[in-house]
């Protein structure tokens, strides 16, 4: 994931979003991510009013997790990114990753506010 600035032109999809956290707590840097196929983690979670599926990145500033509205992302896309997850089994793993960063940025949070 690359930060908004000059660079290399992207190959296949990409699209630019705002860090904001949507969908894992709203604690978003804000910053303006330039965010691309392999970038988007795909996950499920299954809750008592069914099964749900996410597409998410998370930003290489904050590490926070953010949603994005499959209606952003191409079916064609979509199945890559799926695949690559399965192929991966990262998904489990990088949500714990960014539950981790989560649980350190808000304890950083409360020192610096105290």
């Amino acid at each position: 994931m690359k930060i908004i600035a000059p660079g290399r032109d992207c190959i296949g999809w990409s699209r630019e979003f705002d860090c904001t956290g949507k969908g894992n707590e709203g604690i978003g840097c804000n910053a303006r991510l330039l965010v691309e196929e392999a970038d988007i983690w795909f996950y499920v979670v299954n809750n008592s009013w069914g099964r749900e599926t996410f597409y998410s990145f998370i930003c290489p500033l904050c590490g926070c997790m953010t949603d994005i509205s499959h209606s952003l992302i191409s079916g064609e896309t979509m199945d890559h990114i799926r695949k690559r997850c399965e192929e991966t089994a990262k998904v489990s793993y990088v949500r714990a990753q960014a539950d981790k960063v989560k649980t350190l940025r808000l304890a950083n949070r409360k020192k610096q506010q105290e």
